[in-house]
């Protein structure tokens, strides 16, 4: 229960099966040209278990994925402080070596001012309540909304500057990713201090299944919650392999959410704890947030490049919304 509260720290432990447990570290470097480097340190357990490292790149169009042996992975029992070989990650840094044929990155950060997300007994971070289910295939924690990194970067033999570039941390943990979802994110506004996330699943739960949402909305210091445990609703959602743009309803108040991939790149996902399934992400899509009144005035409009987006059968879940819109009327 303590790590309930904290869900930055390591959720599971070393003796689980089919089990997975990831943190996705996101450093948006928007001047003085466009580049987007993500880390994501974890554990698979089961048939092939291990501790791996991914990274992607967008200026070099692709990612990497590293193994190592499964007794290479520590995590912190206070706090928040995960080791994988010889690379570190916590709330205040990173330390990456890592070398193979086709990868050379060295990096020491430094993370400043990550802002977490709020965490309380009635709503535990981003899943809100639903974090207290114990048989849900996959859940989802938000480290940090956002923040900044300065120090060193080097990718390779390629200096990658990071002074003041913008930082996002959150992370998954369980069996598997859905079989269908939209995922995205972006902090890299003409505000800077606005950062959104939305995730849209089909969720299995006790033999059913249902759609489910979680998300939040930050401008300035207001953060505004969204997703199926608050009094938020998906009004309408059109989504192919390349575009998604979501409706949802709150306070009287319609979030319009239009996202565009960009350059694509493979990543490992887990199915059953093992990370043998392939999905495709986007760092650097194209991300438009607008917010107006029910009338339809304007109350909010940005839009972000540098976007996080993945788009996987998202297909399916528009059809799924357009049934369950019709069986409403």
């Amino acid at each position: 229960m303590p790590n309930l509260y904290h869900p930055e720290r390591f959720q599971g432990s070393a003796d689980l099966l089919h089990y997975f447990e990831g943190w996705y570290f996101k450093l948006a470097i928007d001047e003085p040209h466009n580049e987007v480097v993500a880390i994501i340190p974890g554990i698979a357990l089961g048939v092939d278990s291990h501790a791996f490292i991914q990274v992607i790149s967008s200026k070099e169009r692709r990612s990497w994925y590293v193994r190592f042996p499964l007794d290479s992975f520590q995590a912190g029992k206070k706090g928040f402080s995960v080791t994988v070989g010889n690379n570190h990650f916590s709330r205040s840094s990173i330390t990456l070596s890592l070398h193979q044929s086709d990868l050379d990155l060295e990096a020491n950060l430094h993370l400043i001012d990550l802002q977490p997300f709020p965490v309380t007994v009635s709503s535990v971070g981003v899943m809100g309540w639903f974090a207290y289910l114990p048989a849900m295939e996959c859940k989802h924690g938000v480290v940090a909304t956002r923040g900044s990194a300065e120090g060193s970067l080097r990718l390779n033999n390629r200096t990658v500057p990071i002074n003041s570039s913008k930082v996002y941390v959150e992370k998954d943990w369980g069996k598997s990713f859905p079989k269908a979802y939209i995922w995205m994110q972006a902090n890299c506004f003409a505000d800077p201090k606005t950062s959104v996330m939305l995730s849209i699943a089909r969720i299995p739960y006790l033999g059913l299944r249902f759609t489910g949402f979680l998300g939040f909305v930050q401008l300035g210091d207001e953060l505004i919650r969204l997703g199926t445990y608050t009094s938020s609703k998906i009004r309408s959602l059109h989504s192919s392999d390349q575009e998604a743009k979501v409706v949802i309803e709150k306070g009287g108040k319609l979030f319009t959410f239009t996202a565009r991939m960009g350059s694509g790149s493979h990543l490992a996902s887990p199915r059953n704890g093992a990370m043998d399934e392939k999905i495709v992400e986007s760092v650097d899509g194209l991300l438009s947030l607008t917010i107006t009144d029910r009338s339809g005035s304007m109350i909010y409009s940005d839009e972000s490049k540098l976007a996080g987006i993945e788009l996987y059968k998202s297909g399916t879940l528009e059809q799924v919304a357009a049934m369950e819109a019709e069986k409403k009327v």
